[in-house]
């Protein structure tokens, strides 16, 4: 019945306190932990439980709200120092681990940490990371939920191989994939945005997920393109038009949020349906639902 800062404060209190608050968090994990870090200022960890959550803050900047049973604003010279300590600290009371990091700048240093804590994590968001920081968290850290991604200004020569593992990937300014490249991906959600891939390009991935030779679990795949047309997407390529709602209002809805009337059906040569819209708002948008 203990909120997360009750369990932390009682197991400070003694060691057969948190003996024992540790051993109720081993036999029934109740928390998750979410590491968000907006900017070297401010470092922030949230608590997560079935239905409320808990918020604690370290900035370097001057104090400005009052700590509550469900969020602690500390001052710190050093945010992020000052975070790890904390969860290295409160881990093991709380039974959990550290489950997604978020608007994330991250450099070795701190990667080699949050490396020593686990070998895994299930969401990442990096913002604005720097290319070589970015290459070494994702040779180091295997992610398996969700890949989001922006790396800051890079030459026309930067290459960055893409973990197999997340299930949903978003590259930000993907101009660094190429084609070869994209046909490698298996990821089973995709976004890209700022691609430099053509039409025709994307014409031939058709035929390569038509042929069961490229992307073969992919459920949805969303890319940003400077001059999207539709006659070249589908140059020779058989497809059917429908306007079945069932399939339609699947485009309302994340990551599309497109109104789409009618659609262009395509088949996989192993019977499983993809649709693409025939008419769209957004016109620089290649939207694929596989169904």
């Amino acid at each position: 019945m203990m909120t997360p800062f009750e369990l932390i404060d009682l197991s400070m209190t003694s060691l057969r306190a948190r003996q024992a608050a540790r051993f109720f968090s081993k036999v029934k994990p109740r928390f998750r932990v979410t590491l968000e870090r907006k900017n070297s200022d401010e470092t922030l960890i949230i608590i997560s439980g079935d239905e409320e959550e808990w918020q604690y803050l370290w900035t370097s900047e001057q104090l400005l709200t009052e700590s509550s049973l469900f969020y602690i604003e500390e001052f710190s010279e050093n945010p992020i120092g000052d975070c790890m300590k904390w969860y290295e600290t409160i881990k093991g009371v709380l039974g959990c681990r550290i489950d997604k990091v978020c608007d994330w700048c991250p450099n070795k240093s701190i990667i080699d940490w949050l490396r020593a804590q686990q070998d895994s994590i299930e969401d990442v968001s990096m913002m604005n990371g720097h290319q070589n920081d970015v290459k070494f968290f994702l040779k180091t850290m295997k992610v398996f939920g969700e890949l989001e991604i922006e790396i800051a200004d890079y030459g026309s020569q930067f290459r960055m191989e893409i973990p197999e593992g997340p299930i949903r990937l978003y590259i930000y300014n993907s101009r660094f994939i190429k084609f070869e490249q994209f046909l490698r991906l298996n990821h089973q959600e995709i976004i890209l945005e700022e691609s430099e891939m053509t039409s025709k390009e994307m014409n031939r991935f058709l035929k390569s997920w038509m042929a069961c030779e490229s992307h073969f679990d992919l459920k949805y795949l969303m890319i940003y393109m400077y001059e999207l047309k539709i006659e070249d997407v589908l140059m020779n390529i058989p497809y059917e038009r429908t306007t079945d709602p069932n399939i339609m209002v699947q485009f309302t809805s994340s990551p599309f949020w497109s109104q789409v009337d009618s659609g262009l059906k395509i088949m996989r040569r192993d019977g499983k349906m993809a649709t693409l819209p025939e008419f769209q708002d957004d016109r620089d948008h290649f939207f694929l639902l596989i169904h």
